[in-house]
């Protein structure tokens, strides 16, 4: 795959993605699609498999669902499919990179998954096999933070909260109580893995 290497998304073409986000859901994922990618969790890096994907929960499902983020990197405003993997400027590349999800709009394929703690969090017993109905909500890297040489992942749900009020992130959903997130209309239910036993 060729390397993409991140550009400065002007705003008034994150402006187009925010707006774009909500209703163009991915009919279809391209060939070669995963299920299986790399999650922060508590700052720990873990294996997530997604066993079930929702695309119509009701209200309650969704209010049960616990959060988790997808921190994205604002390089893809028009949801391409082809443009291979991504390095940052310090060399970091992102978890997805990309990964077509099933619900997942493509503007958003380049991004980072942080989740928090379960029942069982460590490395034995119910840890390896963790299922838990999850709520994604987008969240999206400003791309000054994200250009930096110095830049390092949100890791941490806290990380991700903090990043909203620090100029990490972008305001990506005008007018909600929150305009850094953007929850998706899903909910997906995931088994995390320690990546070494």
């Amino acid at each position: 795959m060729r390397g993409v290497v991140l550009t400065v998304v002007t705003m008034a073409a994150l402006a187009t993605v925010a707006i774009a986000v909500t209703p163009v859901w991915a009919s279809s994922v391209p060939a070669g699609a995963s299920n299986e990618v790399a999650v922060y969790m508590d700052g720990q890096t873990y294996r997530m498999v997604v066993n079930h994907v929702n695309l119509n929960p009701s209200d309650g499902e969704v209010a049960a669902a616990r959060p988790f983020y997808v921190a994205v990197f604002p390089v893809n405003p028009d949801g391409r499919t082809d443009l291979g993997s991504l390095t940052l400027p310090s060399g970091y590349r992102p978890q997805c990179d990309p990964c077509f999800h099933p619900g997942l709009p493509f503007q958003l394929v380049y991004h980072d998954h942080v989740l928090s703690g379960a029942p069982g969090f460590g490395i034995d017993g119910t840890a390896q096999e963790q299922q838990g109905i999850r709520h994604p909500i987008a969240v999206m890297y400003d791309p000054s933070f994200v250009q930096s040489p110095g830049f390092r992942p949100l890791t941490t749900i806290d990380a991700v909260r903090a990043a909203e009020h620090l100029g990490e992130l972008l305001p990506i959903n005008a007018g909600a109580d929150n305009p850094f997130e953007l929850p998706q209309p899903v909910v997906v239910t995931v088994q995390l893995v320690p990546l070494s036993r």
